[in-house]
């Protein structure tokens, strides 16, 4: 998460780090969803790959949420709307 937070920090670009983290996750769900159910190791691996991609997509989605809004009160409203979000994905 840090990597990617400086990442997108360095090249003031939120997207391809946040693409990244999405990736994991699609990769973490079809491991969980491809695998046979009695293979404990798979199942432990597609997890960790899904949480590391949503704790990675999240903050980035709030920055760029908040710093596209325009105003403070779009601002308010588009940060706690980008993290409710984000939580009922995962």
């Amino acid at each position: 998460m840090i990597i990617a937070s400086r990442i997108s920090d360095r090249y003031n670009n939120r997207g391809w780090p946040s693409q990244f983290g999405w990736a994991m996750m699609v990769v973490g769900f079809s491991i969980w969803l491809g695998c046979d159910t009695h293979n404990r190791a798979a199942h432990i691996t597609a997890l960790i790959l899904a949480e590391a991609g949503h704790y990675i997509c999240t903050p980035l989605i709030v920055t760029w949420s908040a710093n596209n809004a325009g105003s403070e009160s779009r601002r308010a409203v588009a940060v706690p709307l980008a993290v409710s979000t984000a939580q009922a994905v995962a």
